[in-house]
């Protein structure tokens, strides 16, 4: 065997050698990044699905009026995006009425829900120029309890809004449960509402207002409030809900509503402002109520001199099979 043959056994060798230490480091490495690659973006993505989940919760804590939330569930959910949805519904004196859901969609590096509370809004001109606002859900297309605004000054008699005072409506309805808005001509206490409500309507969900500028008529029902459970707030309930009026914005808050009057409406500055101004439930001071109880028994309010206005929203005849609880 001659010299050059001997260089070309050699360099073949070398050549087979370096091919096998590369497949090898291809069969180690490969499978390495493929799961380093996947740790990251697990991460990544599982950063905005808590992001979102905290918007989600935090939404339906201080600005879902009288909406309950029945689940919140993971929908196409991999390391490269996904999707939650909550299911909500309307609990009115023991009867459950549904509400249109709600979504929200994430991926490696963002993370964006739809707005809470989606409605189509009917409006209509009366023969005093004023408007009559009347706003449906959505899905369910089940009519909205409105609340209305006593500070805030229409720049053109047009611009006004109708009050509706429908509280008379209801209590003629026999056989019913229903759900009412009712805005206070002055802000009232949480101790001052129990005194002034009957026993057997019961005030579910509290409105803690709005700035002066805002009419309201554009809110899409995104009024910010408290819920009460078991009939009752207690200041364990008011710290946990004041803490989130003020993360709101950190949390996801962040729409404009720009107003009839070029005033633009941002919702977490007004709960930042409102968290500031009322430390604890005592001195805390509401705007207005969602109250909901038989249909009969409204007519005790009917005459109520500290009610401006009275929207009526969820209605449901009621069934020999479900008690209504008070």
């Amino acid at each position: 065997m001659d010299e050059n043959q001997k260089f070309e056994n050699l360099a073949r060798k070398i050549k087979i050698k370096r091919w096998l230490w590369t497949i090898g480091l291809i069969v180690i490495l490969v499978p390495l990044v493929m799961i380093g690659f996947d740790k990251i973006t697990g991460h990544l993505v599982r950063q905005q699905s808590n992001q979102l989940f905290k918007q989600m919760d935090m939404r339906s804590t201080i600005m879902a009026p009288n909406i309950q939330t029945s689940d919140r569930l993971l929908a196409d959910d991999n390391n490269q995006h996904g999707k939650i949805i909550s299911h909500r519904y309307k609990e009115i004196d023991g009867y459950r009425i549904p509400w249109s859901s709600v979504e929200g969609r994430y991926d490696l590096f963002t993370n964006a829900m739809a707005l809470s509370n989606v409605v189509d809004s009917h409006s209509q001109t009366q023969k005093s120029h004023k408007i009559k606002v009347v706003d449906y859900d959505r899905t369910t297309q089940t009519k909205i309890p409105l609340f209305y605004n006593n500070q805030y000054q229409a720049h053109r008699k047009t611009d006004s809004l109708v009050k509706p005072q429908e509280l008379p409506r209801i209590a003629q309805m026999s056989n019913y449960v229903a759900e009412v808005a009712l805005t206070f001509k002055q802000p009232l206490t949480y101790q001052a509402i129990q005194q002034k409500l009957p026993q057997n309507l019961h005030a579910n969900w509290y409105w803690i207002g709005t700035n002066k500028h805002n009419s309201l008529e554009v809110a899409n029902n995104n009024y910010l409030g408290i819920q009460a459970y078991n009939n009752r707030i207690s200041n364990h309930d008011y710290q946990d809900f004041r803490k989130l009026l003020a993360q709101a914005q950190t949390l996801g808050l962040t729409e404009t509503f720009t107003l009839n009057n070029n005033q633009p409406y941002k919702p977490a500055q007004y709960a930042a402002y409102y968290a500031k101004k009322y430390p604890d439930l005592k001195k805390a001071r509401f705007y207005g109520v969602i109250v909901t109880g038989q249909s009969e028994n409204f007519k005790q309010l009917e005459n109520a001199d500290w009610i401006s206005a009275s929207s009526t929203g969820a209605t449901i005849e009621r069934v020999p099979y479900i008690k209504p609880e008070y």
